[in-house]
């Protein structure tokens, strides 16, 4: 489905997909802050803990 969409609607895909990336950026940063504040850690290291399980989440569903 979304591959026939893709060849007839490219702009419309490529929208949505840029918005999708936005959200998922805004729901990163919000979870970065949440876990700073609750483990009271740096930015970096707050970062660099949930890149690692954003990580591994996403090998896991590529197995």
């Amino acid at each position: 489905m979304r591959r026939s969409r893709k060849e007839s609607e490219p702009d419309i895909i490529a929208e949505e997909d840029k918005i999708l990336r936005e959200k998922a950026l805004r729901r990163k940063y919000k979870t970065i802050a949440e876990y700073r504040a609750k483990y009271h850690v740096s930015a970096s290291c707050a970062q660099d803990i949930i890149d690692d399980i954003l990580n591994d989440d996403n090998k896991a569903q590529s197995q």
